[in-house]
């Protein structure tokens, strides 16, 4: 109550009662798009939606296209309930009464008052009523599963739509939570326009921990957050609330246009503590605006006009003599094109009538579906008539776009117009390839059906064909603006102030109204021409106003001329060819990508190694016994958290290149035609050198190479990057060929043709008669599981096997066991068997374990061959090792099983005849190999009677067809005779629709060897049909262990009754990797004194790291360990095959702040792998950022979300047997690095505080 006077009488009235914020579900999935804490604020107050713009008629366009999308399934559906507009008080009875095979479409739901108790949410928010658009009923009477599925007119799944999802069904089970027989299905989906025969699933049960977290934590903290933490930048463009913030952004880094989160914290001072104290004794205050921004913004500010910056740019290229500008227009109900226009300048600035023009469909009662495809028949003609002329007079042309938007939707016009669209004339559709091919060559391509593919390995390196107006203007114009530029602010600076431009919205607005838009697109198109033309008259003043003599434009315009294409006979085999170049290409461009830090306005730093020239040495060849000369260089770190040295690698083949440490030395790094010499090691363009030794006690490196070139000076810097190179791709490309040409004759074309009919050809000779009684000693002489025994059984009787099985099940050993058995029963003097596999380590790893079974078992006399490079330190007993290019002088003439990689293979293939062959090729890890690759180790069977063994882990590769990725406890495999997943298991549906139906079933691995316990967390991923084979197996120490109580935390990890434990280390993020390696280190020294020995191989711990750097740290502590041959120390990569009872997975939270290092720490396979390695225990090192990240990011990529559901259930699974440990390094002093030791503020909002001048 509150007392209020009137008059000269006090009364009381009551309090005035707040309403909590209030959310509709689709609401806050809506602001993960921006990822913005200031939005969710604002949109959960009614009385805020005054400050929102007016929706725009091009919102309201996709809110119709949705609409449209959503009613159509719905017409498509049988037994569908409509539940619009009932009351969600009634929701409960109506999914009582339920029954499977209905569909509910449009119930509307609400969230009971007892979650907001329970939870202890009370009033601090409110969730609206939520209206799923379908819930599919499936199952039986007595068991019956919610499935939602959410339409959504979108061209991909992203992450508001799986959030909006999850949400539904977290609330869902609470509502149902005490129904008798009914659940929320694991998977949830969105369907689709893409593909109306099923919806994109995904798994919920891995959201859900997200979603809890963000309901219960994170949205209370965000609305109790004051002052909000915000910023204005790129991503608010389509933010109903962009002109509010606008208008409060001066003052705080949002003012500063593209500012980001990472560069706001970047410039967080270094010492964090000293931020801290100093906030805890000051006031917030609100400095003027553009008090601290930058100088040029600042001066634009002032002088209220574009400022050129003076960045040097790749992106746009000097010396050009003509200017193509295209603009389109989109309709955003229906995502297709309705105007266009293109415009071509001369070097003097003048229109080229000929190629300018603007059309548009003219709308109206009679327009009809083939109006859009004529504009864009129009559009693809006069593309290729203006890319002949520009071939035939040699002209330096480079193409204007306005944004990447743009550029994406002339791509997809095209390959529509190709792949899709129906009607479309030959010639159109030729015109509209061939300037596919022209202006991109990118994975899109691959969805086009062509006999002719374009040569991509041997692009120039020269600038760019395609210039994004907004990325020129981004990188190198300061425009007095906030967060972003406008195409409005845009106008205004760089054409003229007041200028009027139409928006997308305006031009769409005329065009429903009058439906002709031509002289509309036309002046749009002619208003980039103006903006360009203002950007080099910026540039040209900035150069001639410099004391600097600055180059600007760094590359030429790239030479567009028409590229070599080679004709296929087999479109497939075309497809497989081009994917392969376009594989290369892309590491390349990523290797390349070091080389390009430092040309942008937000990156100081040249990339690559600084390094420092100190002496010259002579070092001896170990081999040769000569010297000869070496360079010692200091490798200079950029800051006291940078280690470049754990970067670097010891090399053989000139891997590095060497510059000098300027803009000029950069430019010559960019400029090197990596993919011209990739596979060369002379006459290179620019030094080259090997890291021959790398010393981290004094941070020096010693180098080798060609140092007449380098012209090195003592005391000099110099920066060294890696270069691309590859020398297999050329001989899986030169295999294709073959294969192409060979034709039907090809057993690779047999394969993919029709694998169900190779697969059963000439077997019935190929069937022994003994075959009976030797699988009966499959169990007792090879003790084989039954699993194993059905595979070698049905191996014998056809051509084709495929063995899957999840890592750690024991694919390898199988495949030892069937080679001895077939070997010892059924070979006869002159077979023989070829091995191959992803990796060297996978095909040493078989050939090992193969020759342990040989001496085990006995009986089978045969050769066994290794070709691969790097011999072991200490040789195999039995086993042969040469080079591919002497294989035929150690065959001789009796049994041979023989291995190496794809690529020794095809040196083989040149040199054995062509009747010649393997009896049985058997490709091990086939996961990962790429189809292409994999050709040239099938070419190699007979071609008669050759048998094919195919072993991998059907969850590594690409899932986008199978459905069930994660089967969940208590579901059993079921995979049906698909070829899908035969050919899914060498990736290849990721570009290719496979429609055969392969009668040759996968047969799966039931018995890995592992306790039961870790078998049972594996059952949560493959389902209850694994079975651990040896249940009882467990790490055994002596009783000293527990009575040393030096550390408990040792104890605790070391537990032999928990197969699976956590270790959470809690460190400081720039100390993180020298604390986890002494964490490691002591764990291992622990195991190996107290273990007691049971009989098991060497060797007995293996530490498996993602990153190299992690390793190199972890080596320096166990350096004898590793010598002794106690302890294996190496990446994920080299780990396959190999299997151990102690395995620590070191997966701590380094580096992850850019969205790459986050895919690459939770890769699905990468954790998979590391953790099935374990036969007795495995320990996981990590943290709890790495466990539960902020924010949904983590589920913006499919592999990344799987990832990261596998480390959920690893976390779950170690909580329930309380198997955690929370470590705190005790070699480390300082203070604990949390939010309380900086007065209750993570660094974040200090980095905020401190840059809004709030301090």
């Amino acid at each position: 109550m509150e007392s209020v006077s009137v008059g000269y009488v006090t009364v009381s009235e009551p309090k005035r009662i707040i309403a909590p914020p209030s959310f509709s579900i689709s609401q806050l999935a809506s602001t993960y798009r921006f990822s913005c804490n200031k939005l969710i604020q604002l949109s959960g107050k009614k009385s805020n939606n005054k400050l929102k713009a007016p929706t725009s008629s091009i919102t309201n366009a996709h809110f119709r296209r949705g609409e449209l999308f959503e009613k159509s399934l719905k017409n498509s559906f049988d037994n569908v309930i409509d539940y619009t507009y009932t009351d969600p008080v009634d929701a409960r009875l109506y999914l009582q009464s339920a029954q499977p095979g209905q569909c509910l479409y449009q119930l509307p739901l609400k969230v009971p008052n007892a979650w907001y108790e329970q939870f202890n949410i009370g009033r601090k928010y409110k969730i609206g009523t939520f209206i799923p658009d379908f819930i599919f009923v499936n199952g039986t009477g007595q068991h019956r599963t919610l499935r939602i599925v959410d339409a959504k007119a979108a061209t991909g799944t992203t992450i508001s739509h799986q959030f909006q999802v999850a949400s539904y069904a977290y609330f869902l089970k609470y509502i149902i939570r005490n129904m008798r027989g009914m659940e929320v299905d694991i998977y949830g989906g969105v369907w689709l326009p893409g593909d109306l025969k099923e919806p994109q699933l995904f798994r919920l049960d891995f959201l859900n921990l997200k979603i809890e977290q963000f309901y219960l934590k994170e949205l209370p903290e965000i609305l109790s957050e004051k002052p909000v933490t915000w910023l204005f930048n790129n991503k608010c463009r389509g933010c109903s609330f962009v002109e509010h913030c606008r208008s409060e952004a001066g003052g705080t880094p949002g003012q500063t246009p593209y500012m980001t989160e990472a560069k706001v914290e970047a410039l967080l001072p270094t010492d964090i503590e000293e931020l801290a104290y100093r906030f805890s004794g000051l006031a917030l205050k609100v400095p003027p605006p553009g008090e601290s921004l930058p100088f040029y913004f600042k001066r634009a500010h002032d002088e209220d006009a574009p400022v050129f910056m003076g960045n040097p740019t790749l992106k746009f290229p000097h010396s050009t003599t003509n200017e193509l500008y295209i603009s389109l227009q989109m309709d955003p109900a229906y995502q297709r094109m309705y105007a266009y226009s293109i415009q071509l300048y001369n070097s003097k600035k003048r229109a080229m009538p000929y190629f300018c023009t603007s059309k548009s469909v003219k709308l109206g009662v009679h327009t009809v579906d083939k109006d859009f495809k004529d504009l864009v028949a129009s559009l693809a003609t006069d593309l290729d008539e203006l890319i002949d002329w520009w071939c035939q007079v040699e002209a330096k042309m480079v193409i204007f776009l306005p944004t990447e938007y743009e550029k994406n939707c002339l791509q997809d016009i095209l390959i529509k117009c190709i792949a899709v669209d129906k009607g479309v004339s030959l010639e159109t559709q030729q015109a509209a390839k061939d300037v596919l091919w022209m202006i991109f060559s990118d994975s899109q391509m691959l969805l086009v059906d062509t006999d002719d593919i374009p040569d991509i390995l041997d692009p120039t390196q020269a600038g760019p064909k395609i210039v994004i107006i907004e990325d020129i203007l981004r990188e190198n114009v300061a425009l007095p603006v906030y967060g972003f530029y406008g195409l409005q602010d845009i106008a205004h600076y760089m054409v003229k102030k007041n200028h009027n431009v139409m928006t997308d919205s305006d031009i769409y607005d005329e065009w429903q109204y009058s439906g002709d838009v031509d002289q509309e697109v036309y002046d749009r198109t002619e208003m980039y021409f103006k903006v360009v033309q203002r950007y080099k008259g910026l540039a040209s003043h900035y150069q001639r106003n410099t004391i600097l003599d600055t180059k600007l434009f760094l590359l030429s315009p790239a030479e567009l001329r028409v590229g070599p294409t080679r004709s296929f006979k087999s479109t497939y085999i075309g497809k497989l060819y081009f994917f392969k170049m376009l594989e290369t290409v892309t590491a390349c461009e990523k290797k390349r990508k070091e080389r390009f830090k430092g040309f942008a306005n937000d990156e100081e730093d040249k990339g690559g190694v600084l390094i420092k020239f100190l002496r010259f040495e002579d070092v001896e060849s170990p081999v040769l016994r000569t010297k000869s000369r070496a360079a010692r260089f200091r490798v200079i770190p950029r800051d006291d958290d940078d280690r470049p040295l754990d970067t670097l690698k010891v090399t053989t083949m000139l891997e590095y290149i060497l510059v000098d440490d300027s803009d000029e030395g950069s430019l010559e790094a960019i400029l090197f035609p990596d993919l011209k010499f990739r596979a060369q090691m002379q006459s290179l363009p620019l030094p080259a050198f090997d890291i021959y030794d790398i010393n981290p006690t004094d941070n020096t490196i010693l180098m080798k190479g060609t140092f007449k070139r380098a012209y090195l000076n003592e005391g000099e810097f110099y920066r060294i990057y890696q270069r691309y190179t590859d020398f297999t791709v050329d001989k899986a490309l030169q295999t294709l060929r073959d294969v192409d040409q060979r034709g039907e004759q090809s057993i690779f074309v047999q394969l993919l043709k029709n694998p169900n009919q190779w697969a059963e050809q000439n077997v019935d000779h190929l069937k022994p008669g003994n075959l009976r009684i030797a699988v009966r000693r499959l169990r007792d002489e090879f003790g084989m599981s039954p699993s194993q025994q059905v595979i070698s059984n049905k191996t014998m009787q056809r051509r084709l096997q495929i063995v899957w099985g999840p890592p750690g099940s024991g694919k390898t050993h199988f495949l030892a066991l069937f080679v001895v058995w077939y070997l010892t029963y059924f070979a006869d003097k002159s077979v023989r068997i070829g091995i191959t596999a992803y990796t060297r380590a996978a095909v040493h790893n078989l050939l090992l374990r193969i020759a342990q079974v040989q001496r085990q078992r006995g009986g089978a006399n045969f050769s066994l061959i290794s070709m691969v490079r790097k011999v072991p330190k200490e040789p195999v007993e039995g086993m042969i090792s040469c080079q591919a290019s002497s294989l035929n002088r150690h065959l001789g003439k009796g049994a041979a099983v023989i291995g190496g990689t794809v690529w020794d293979w095809s040196k083989v293939r040149q040199t054995w005849p062509s009747e010649a062959g393997c009896d049985i090729f058997i490709i091990d890890e086939a996961s990962q190999l790429l189809v292409s690759d994999a050709a040239i180790g099938i070419e190699m069977l007979k071609h008669r009677d050759g048998r094919l063994i195919v072993a991998g882990d059907h969850m590594v590769s690409s899932t986008d067809f199978l459905g069930d990725f994660f089967l969940g406890k208590g579901s059993r495999h079921d995979f049906g005779p698909s070829t899908i997943q035969l050919k899914d298991n060498w990736r290849m549906v990721r570009f290719t629709q496979l429609t055969d139906i392969l009668r040759t079933c996968p047969d799966v691995l039931d018995a890995p060897k592992k306790n039961d316990e870790l078998n049972g967390f594996f059952q949560q991923i493959y389902g209850d049909d694994y079975l651990a084979r040896y249940p009882d197996i467990h790490c055994a120490y002596l009783k000293e262990v527990w009575e040393d109580g030096s550390n408990e935390h040792v104890r605790q990890a070391l537990a032999s009754d928990k197969a699976i434990t956590l270790v959470k280390v809690q460190e400081k993020r720039n100390q993180m990797l020298q604390t986890e390696a002494r964490v490691v280190a002591t764990i291992v020294k622990w195991h190996l004194r107290y273990r007691i020995n049971v009989n098991r191989p060497k060797p007995y711990a293996m530490i498996v790291t993602p990153h190299h750097r992690q390793r190199n740290a972890v080596l320096l502590l166990l350096k004898q360990e590793v010598n002794d041959g106690l302890v294996i120390v190496d990446t994920v990569e080299k780990m396959q095959g190999l299997e151990c009872e102690l395995v620590i997975a070191c997966f701590t939270f380094l580096r992850t702040e850019s969205e790459s290092a986050l895919d690459f720490l939770l890769d699905f396979r990468r954790w998979n792998v590391a953790v099935s390695r374990a036969r007795c225990k495995v320990i996981v090192i990590t943290t709890d950022q790495m466990l539960l990240p902020r924010g949904m990011n983590v589920f913006s990529k499919k592999e990344t979300s799987e990832g990261w559901g596998f480390v959920s259930l690893l976390e779950q699974w170690a909580s329930q047997h309380q198997a955690v440990v929370h470590w705190r390094d005790d070699d480390d002093d300082d203070e604990d690095d949390s939010d309380e030791d900086y007065g209750g503020f993570d660094r974040e909002t200090l980095a905020f505080f401190f840059h809004t001048g709030l301090l």
